[in-house]
């Protein structure tokens, strides 16, 4: 009992600490509450009147209910702890063992009573402070804010100047009527084997509008043949797409007997010279049946007889003929590249331009090399 009457200004000292916590945690809970309360109204038409009373009650109550429950559940100063609070004031423990040897009446005992009584006199109640956490704090400043904001905002919202949360939600959630009147297809490139696409395979469009150009890239040892819809190239850019559809690229590995068939087709044609002696054939056969024919080819050897007393280090000139002169001087029997080509406009032309890759200029420099006379 004597312990007790020591402790006894410590213990008020306490209650009057817990409470205050008890109050500053209750509020938080209460701010917290309001703040749901009052988001819960801003979606229903309610008067301002009915709005504050809804949101004031629910804190209230929050608080009322919480604070009790808070302070004789966690903040109650029971005499242990009264003992460790004043402890912690630079006396090591004394006041807690004084009260464990309370019923203790030997002599160790009671010295150390005797010696925890004299310090408890060097210590006062107000020493004892009180200590809210900067969490605790920061929390309380955040319901605060939080709860004014959403009130504010309900309040608004009742007396019609912002809409309601109802409405809100309507346009945040259900897309807009022009939104809605939109029509979209989907349209699909596919590669499954032998090759890839390059480009937005899978798209999502809107009805008419151009997709996404694309590209059929085939393996290394295969070729592009076509896609399944029948387009022939591999670059495709589908316009004005009206439906949704896939398609897929087909690829195929080329075999030796294509690649042989290929030169076959090749050498079916006839050479140039075979012609030029068919058609020789021919006249032969017309000016042994006709002789004004005839006649006229006696013209046309006057003619050659004529281009013989050209220059002899020249080409010849025959109608419908090549020359085979230097440097490929005759292209047609008829133009004289000594006379109409020019080197060196014809290189400068090349190098000044800049829209002519540099290994085209390259190849073009080497044939004009060949021409030069």
């Amino acid at each position: 009992m004597k312990q007790n009457n020591l402790l006894g200004k410590y213990r008020t000292r306490l209650k009057k600490i817990g409470l205050l916590k008890s109050a500053i945690y209750a509020l938080v809970f209460a701010l917290s509450v309001s703040f749901l309360a009052a988001f819960c109204v801003w979606f229903f038409v309610l008067p301002a009147w009915g709005l504050w009373l809804i949101i004031a009650g629910t804190g209230v109550l929050t608080f009322s209910a919480v604070l009790p429950l808070l302070y004789f559940l966690r903040f109650r100063p029971t005499e242990r702890k009264t003992a460790r609070e004043v402890d912690r004031l630079g006396l090591e423990e004394r006041t807690v063992t004084m009260l464990e040897l309370e019923n203790d009446d030997s002599f160790i005992a009671r010295r150390q009573r005797d010696d925890a009584e004299k310090q408890l006199k060097t210590v006062r109640e107000t020493q004892l402070r009180l200590w809210i956490p900067k969490t605790a704090l920061l929390v309380l400043a955040l319901s605060f804010v939080l709860c004014a904001a959403m009130t504010s905002v309900s309040s608004l919202a009742s007396l019609g100047a912002i809409k309601h949360g109802n409405e809100v939600f309507e346009e945040w959630v259900s897309p807009s009527t022009e939104e809605r009147e939109r029509e979209y297809v989907e349209v699909t490139y596919l590669a499954r084997a032998n090759g890839r696409i390059e480009g937005e395979a899978e798209q999502r469009i809107e009805k008419g509008s151009d997709a996404s150009p694309v590209r059929a890239v085939p393996d290394e040892g295969y070729a592009f043949l076509q896609w399944s819809d029948g387009v022939p190239t591999p670059e495709r850019w589908d316009l004005n797409v009206e439906e949704s559809f896939a398609v897929e690229a087909i690829f195929l590995q080329p075999t030796e007997n294509d690649r042989g068939d290929k030169d076959s087709d090749k050498g079916e044609g006839k050479q140039p010279s075979e012609q030029e002696n068919d058609g020789k054939g021919d006249k032969e056969d017309e000016d042994s049946e006709d002789p004004g024919d005839k006649e006229e080819g006696d013209g046309d050897e006057s003619e050659s007889d004529d281009n013989s007393d050209q220059d002899p280090d020249k080409p010849s000139l025959g109608a419908g003929t090549i020359g085979s002169g230097d440097n490929n001087s005759v292209i047609d029997g008829k133009t004289d590249y000594h006379t109409e080509f020019d080197y060196d406009e014809s290189m400068n032309d090349v190098e000044g331009d800049d829209s002519i890759p540099s290994d085209l200029k390259d190849a073009l420099g080497g044939y004009f090399d060949s021409l030069k006379p």
